[in-house]
């Protein structure tokens, strides 16, 4: 599978929304579709420009 960024998200994929995290290491998670494939983007805070887990949801 191949390495997606937050940069590459935000600039071509389509923003569906958020929700609070269940990890508990985490607060908010992003989702985004890009290439009919919904992403999801855990950040720590809502305006952080960059992510440690991004995870495609199958």
């Amino acid at each position: 599978m191949e390495k997606i960024s937050l940069e590459l998200l935000e600039k071509e994929g389509r923003y569906k929304g958020f929700a609070l995290s269940p990890d508990s290491n985490y607060k908010i998670v992003k989702f985004y579709e890009l290439n009919n494939k919904i992403y999801e983007v855990y950040l720590h805070n809502y305006d952080e420009k960059e992510s440690d887990k991004i995870v495609e949801v199958k």
